[in-house]
């Protein structure tokens, strides 16, 4: 198995604690997005946003992956399964 897992489910973890930060503070991510986005505060404040992913699991990646294959992105049919990282 991996020798880094414990250190990839510590990372994993803090991504996933900090989406559901994200997602429970729209006003107080809204700085960063108005900063690092170049746009303006109120435009961000006015806007619907797109929610940050709290988990990954293969189900929501397969269709984009049955799509790339079968219009010629893949040689060949990808389980999204086979590239989770487990654990």
């Amino acid at each position: 198995m991996n020798r880094n897992a414990g250190a990839v489910r510590k990372f994993v973890s803090a991504i996933y604690a900090t989406a559901r930060w994200a997602n429970a503070h729209p006003n107080e991510t809204a700085p960063f997005l108005a900063k690092y986005g170049k746009i303006d505060l109120a435009t961000v404040l006015a806007i619907n946003r797109s929610r940050c992913a709290e988990s990954w699991s293969p189900r929501m990646v397969q269709p984009a992956l049955d799509i790339g294959y079968k219009y010629g992105f893949f040689s060949r049919h990808l389980a999204a399964a086979d590239l989770m990282a487990k654990f």
